[in-house]
Protein backbone atom coordinates (compact mmCIF):
# COMPACT_ATOMS: atom_id res chain seq x y z
CA UNK A 1 0.00 0.00 0.00
CA UNK A 2 2.96 2.53 0.86
CA UNK A 3 4.45 1.42 -2.39
CA UNK A 4 1.36 2.71 -4.31
CA UNK A 5 0.87 5.73 -2.33
CA UNK A 6 4.22 6.98 -3.24
CA UNK A 7 3.59 6.03 -7.06
CA UNK A 8 0.59 8.05 -6.93
CA UNK A 9 2.25 10.69 -4.78
CA UNK A 10 4.48 10.75 -7.88
CA UNK A 11 2.46 10.95 -11.05
CA UNK A 12 0.29 13.61 -8.67
CA UNK A 13 3.32 15.67 -8.56
CA UNK A 14 3.83 15.25 -12.65
CA UNK A 15 0.58 16.03 -13.57
CA UNK A 16 0.85 19.40 -12.37
CA UNK A 17 4.05 19.68 -12.83
CA UNK A 18 3.98 19.12 -16.07
CA UNK A 19 0.77 17.39 -17.54
CA UNK A 20 -1.79 20.22 -16.98
CA UNK A 21 0.60 22.89 -17.65
CA UNK A 22 0.94 21.42 -20.90
CA UNK A 23 -2.74 20.93 -21.53
CA UNK A 24 -3.24 24.22 -20.72
CA UNK A 25 -0.87 25.44 -23.29
CA UNK A 26 -2.06 23.33 -25.58
CA UNK A 27 -5.85 24.34 -25.40
CA UNK A 28 -4.99 27.70 -25.68
CA UNK A 29 -3.47 27.50 -28.92
CA UNK A 30 -6.21 25.51 -30.12
CA UNK A 31 -8.36 28.05 -29.30
CA UNK A 32 -6.33 30.62 -31.51
CA UNK A 33 -5.47 28.37 -34.60
CA UNK A 34 -7.79 28.99 -37.35
CA UNK A 35 -9.31 25.35 -37.56
CA UNK A 36 -11.44 26.63 -34.62
CA UNK A 37 -12.29 29.90 -35.75
CA UNK A 38 -15.29 31.57 -35.55
CA UNK A 39 -15.06 32.11 -39.12
CA UNK A 40 -15.09 28.33 -39.76
CA UNK A 41 -18.59 28.03 -39.57
CA UNK A 42 -19.02 29.03 -43.48
CA UNK A 43 -16.53 26.18 -44.44
CA UNK A 44 -18.27 23.37 -42.29
CA UNK A 45 -21.70 24.43 -44.05
CA UNK A 46 -19.77 24.41 -47.22
CA UNK A 47 -18.78 20.63 -46.95
CA UNK A 48 -22.17 19.57 -46.35
CA UNK A 49 -23.66 21.40 -48.52
CA UNK A 50 -21.25 19.76 -51.02
CA UNK A 51 -21.48 16.11 -49.99
CA UNK A 52 -25.29 16.12 -50.02
CA UNK A 53 -24.95 17.45 -54.10
CA UNK A 54 -22.73 15.00 -54.85
CA UNK A 55 -25.12 12.27 -52.61
CA UNK A 56 -28.12 13.29 -54.36
CA UNK A 57 -26.53 12.84 -58.56
CA UNK A 58 -25.38 9.57 -56.71
CA UNK A 59 -29.05 8.38 -56.04
CA UNK A 60 -30.64 10.40 -59.18
CA UNK A 61 -27.98 8.40 -61.21
CA UNK A 62 -28.91 5.09 -59.68
CA UNK A 63 -32.51 6.12 -59.97
CA UNK A 64 -32.52 6.73 -63.52
CA UNK A 65 -30.53 3.73 -64.68
CA UNK A 66 -32.83 1.81 -63.12
CA UNK A 67 -35.90 3.08 -64.40
CA UNK A 68 -38.19 1.28 -66.69
CA UNK A 69 -41.34 2.51 -68.26
CA UNK A 70 -43.92 0.87 -69.50
CA UNK A 71 -47.90 1.71 -70.26
CA UNK A 72 -50.86 0.68 -68.27
CA UNK A 73 -51.60 -1.55 -71.21
CA UNK A 74 -48.14 -3.58 -69.95
CA UNK A 75 -49.76 -4.58 -66.55
CA UNK A 76 -49.32 -7.96 -64.97
CA UNK A 77 -53.06 -8.61 -65.92
CA UNK A 78 -52.59 -7.65 -69.32
CA UNK A 79 -49.58 -9.28 -70.70
CA UNK A 80 -49.92 -11.50 -73.30
CA UNK A 81 -47.86 -14.71 -72.86
CA UNK A 82 -48.32 -15.78 -75.95
CA UNK A 83 -46.76 -13.28 -77.70
CA UNK A 84 -42.35 -13.43 -77.34
CA UNK A 85 -42.63 -9.69 -77.07
CA UNK A 86 -44.29 -10.24 -74.42
CA UNK A 87 -42.63 -12.75 -72.55
CA UNK A 88 -39.80 -10.59 -72.99
CA UNK A 89 -41.14 -7.73 -71.35
CA UNK A 90 -42.21 -10.25 -68.51
CA UNK A 91 -39.48 -11.33 -67.77
CA UNK A 92 -37.43 -8.27 -68.06
CA UNK A 93 -40.22 -6.28 -65.63
CA UNK A 94 -39.89 -9.63 -63.32
CA UNK A 95 -36.01 -9.11 -62.89
CA UNK A 96 -36.67 -5.34 -62.01
CA UNK A 97 -38.80 -5.84 -59.69
CA UNK A 98 -36.28 -8.68 -58.28
CA UNK A 99 -33.29 -5.33 -58.23
CA UNK A 100 -35.92 -2.86 -56.63
CA UNK A 101 -36.25 -5.75 -53.76
CA UNK A 102 -32.11 -6.12 -53.54
CA UNK A 103 -32.09 -2.30 -53.52
CA UNK A 104 -34.12 -2.10 -50.43
CA UNK A 105 -31.58 -4.36 -48.60
CA UNK A 106 -28.18 -2.46 -49.74
CA UNK A 107 -27.77 1.03 -49.89
CA UNK A 108 -25.24 1.46 -52.96
CA UNK A 109 -24.99 5.31 -51.79
CA UNK A 110 -22.13 6.43 -49.61
CA UNK A 111 -21.73 9.54 -47.63
CA UNK A 112 -18.42 10.62 -45.51
CA UNK A 113 -18.43 12.26 -42.34
CA UNK A 114 -17.69 16.12 -42.30
CA UNK A 115 -13.93 16.02 -42.48
CA UNK A 116 -14.08 19.34 -40.76
CA UNK A 117 -15.66 18.01 -37.75
CA UNK A 118 -13.84 14.97 -37.77
CA UNK A 119 -10.39 16.31 -37.55
CA UNK A 120 -11.39 18.55 -34.34
CA UNK A 121 -12.55 15.87 -33.31
CA UNK A 122 -9.74 13.46 -33.69
CA UNK A 123 -7.44 16.13 -31.95
CA UNK A 124 -9.31 16.72 -29.06
CA UNK A 125 -10.86 13.64 -28.17
CA UNK A 126 -7.32 12.22 -26.95
CA UNK A 127 -6.70 15.37 -25.07
CA UNK A 128 -9.77 15.10 -23.07
CA UNK A 129 -9.59 10.63 -22.22
CA UNK A 130 -6.19 12.05 -20.92
CA UNK A 131 -7.66 14.53 -18.80
CA UNK A 132 -10.59 11.85 -17.27
CA UNK A 133 -7.77 9.42 -16.52
CA UNK A 134 -5.68 12.54 -15.00
CA UNK A 135 -8.68 13.48 -12.82
CA UNK A 136 -9.13 9.84 -11.53
CA UNK A 137 -5.73 9.86 -10.84
CA UNK A 138 -5.78 13.36 -8.60
CA UNK A 139 -9.11 12.47 -6.72
CA UNK A 140 -7.71 8.52 -5.78
CA UNK A 141 -4.27 10.52 -4.15
CA UNK A 142 -6.49 13.85 -2.46
CA UNK A 143 -9.15 10.49 -1.47
CA UNK A 144 -5.65 8.97 0.61
CA UNK A 145 -4.68 12.07 1.76
CA UNK A 146 -8.27 12.24 4.19
CA UNK A 147 -7.65 11.52 7.63
CA UNK A 148 -9.61 8.92 9.91
CA UNK A 149 -12.53 10.87 11.08
CA UNK A 150 -12.46 12.47 14.51
CA UNK A 151 -14.30 14.42 16.50
CA UNK A 152 -13.46 18.55 15.87
CA UNK A 153 -11.07 20.10 13.88
CA UNK A 154 -12.47 18.52 10.78
CA UNK A 155 -12.08 21.57 8.75
CA UNK A 156 -8.89 20.97 6.93
CA UNK A 157 -11.20 17.69 5.75
CA UNK A 158 -13.74 19.97 4.63
CA UNK A 159 -11.25 21.96 2.16
CA UNK A 160 -10.47 17.86 0.65
CA UNK A 161 -14.04 17.24 -0.09
CA UNK A 162 -14.95 20.41 -1.88
CA UNK A 163 -11.73 19.87 -3.59
CA UNK A 164 -12.64 16.66 -4.16
CA UNK A 165 -16.27 17.81 -5.79
CA UNK A 166 -14.49 20.25 -8.19
CA UNK A 167 -12.16 17.53 -9.36
CA UNK A 168 -15.53 15.06 -9.48
CA UNK A 169 -16.72 18.10 -11.99
CA UNK A 170 -14.26 18.47 -14.43
CA UNK A 171 -14.25 14.35 -14.78
CA UNK A 172 -17.84 14.36 -15.10
CA UNK A 173 -17.95 17.52 -17.71
CA UNK A 174 -14.66 15.58 -19.75
CA UNK A 175 -17.25 12.40 -19.98
CA UNK A 176 -20.29 14.33 -21.12
CA UNK A 177 -17.69 16.01 -23.80
CA UNK A 178 -17.42 12.78 -25.17
CA UNK A 179 -20.75 10.97 -24.73
CA UNK A 180 -22.20 14.23 -27.14
CA UNK A 181 -19.77 13.31 -30.03
CA UNK A 182 -21.24 9.81 -29.73
CA UNK A 183 -24.43 11.25 -29.55
CA UNK A 184 -23.49 13.65 -32.26
CA UNK A 185 -22.53 10.77 -34.83
CA UNK A 186 -25.24 8.49 -34.25
CA UNK A 187 -27.67 11.84 -35.00
CA UNK A 188 -26.23 12.78 -38.60
CA UNK A 189 -26.31 8.87 -39.48
CA UNK A 190 -30.12 8.85 -38.53
CA UNK A 191 -29.96 11.80 -41.04
CA UNK A 192 -28.00 11.07 -43.79
CA UNK A 193 -29.95 7.58 -43.90
CA UNK A 194 -33.38 9.34 -44.23
CA UNK A 195 -31.58 11.66 -46.72
CA UNK A 196 -30.67 8.91 -49.03
CA UNK A 197 -33.72 7.26 -49.02
CA UNK A 198 -35.25 11.18 -49.71
CA UNK A 199 -32.78 12.99 -51.50
CA UNK A 200 -35.16 16.08 -52.42
CA UNK A 201 -36.19 17.11 -49.20
CA UNK A 202 -33.78 20.04 -48.68
CA UNK A 203 -35.17 20.19 -45.21
CA UNK A 204 -32.71 17.52 -44.29
CA UNK A 205 -29.36 19.05 -45.73
CA UNK A 206 -30.95 22.17 -43.80
CA UNK A 207 -30.88 19.86 -40.31
CA UNK A 208 -27.57 17.96 -41.35
CA UNK A 209 -25.84 21.85 -42.27
CA UNK A 210 -27.31 22.93 -38.89
CA UNK A 211 -26.01 19.44 -36.67
CA UNK A 212 -22.40 19.97 -37.94
CA UNK A 213 -22.18 23.79 -37.36
CA UNK A 214 -24.08 23.30 -33.77
CA UNK A 215 -21.13 20.18 -33.26
CA UNK A 216 -18.21 23.00 -34.18
CA UNK A 217 -19.10 25.36 -31.99
CA UNK A 218 -19.76 22.26 -29.35
CA UNK A 219 -16.16 21.28 -30.20
CA UNK A 220 -14.97 25.40 -30.13
CA UNK A 221 -16.70 25.33 -26.49
CA UNK A 222 -15.18 21.81 -25.55
CA UNK A 223 -11.52 23.41 -26.34
CA UNK A 224 -12.59 26.66 -23.91
CA UNK A 225 -13.69 24.84 -21.46
CA UNK A 226 -11.18 22.35 -21.09
CA UNK A 227 -8.81 24.83 -20.96
CA UNK A 228 -10.40 26.83 -18.16
CA UNK A 229 -10.82 23.57 -16.51
CA UNK A 230 -6.80 22.88 -16.10
CA UNK A 231 -5.95 26.31 -15.36
CA UNK A 232 -8.78 26.40 -12.20
CA UNK A 233 -7.20 22.53 -10.97
CA UNK A 234 -3.55 24.31 -11.32
CA UNK A 235 -4.61 27.43 -9.52
CA UNK A 236 -6.50 25.48 -6.74
CA UNK A 237 -4.17 23.33 -5.87
CA UNK A 238 -1.42 25.55 -6.21
CA UNK A 239 -3.13 27.63 -3.26
CA UNK A 240 -4.27 24.97 -1.07
CA UNK A 241 -2.03 21.97 -1.43
CA UNK A 242 -1.03 22.68 2.30
CA UNK A 243 -4.45 22.20 3.38
CA UNK A 244 -4.82 18.57 1.44
CA UNK A 245 -1.25 17.41 2.83
CA UNK A 246 -1.90 18.41 6.47
CA UNK A 247 -5.63 18.56 7.01
CA UNK A 248 -5.74 18.62 10.65
CA UNK A 249 -2.93 20.82 10.88
CA UNK A 250 -5.19 24.07 9.88
CA UNK A 251 -8.03 25.76 11.70
CA UNK A 252 -11.22 27.02 10.41
CA UNK A 253 -9.80 31.26 9.34
CA UNK A 254 -7.90 28.62 6.59
CA UNK A 255 -10.68 27.28 4.90
CA UNK A 256 -10.27 26.26 0.80
CA UNK A 257 -9.07 29.14 -0.81
CA UNK A 258 -10.08 29.97 -5.09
Amino acid sequence: MDDFKEHLQEQTELLFKESFPAKCQKFHSLIDDPLLSRDAVSIVSKIVKESCGKLKDEVKKRSDSEDIFYTPAQSDSEFDESSERSRKLKRKLDIHRQQEKESEKIDYSKMDSNPYIAKLIETLKPDMRDLVESCNTVKTWVQLQIPEIQDGNNFGVEVQEEILEEVRKVEDECNSFLKSISVYHLTRAEIVSKFAKHSTVEDFVSALEQLDVKEFVTLRLMALEMRSYCLALLDLFDKNMERILTPRGINNANMLVY
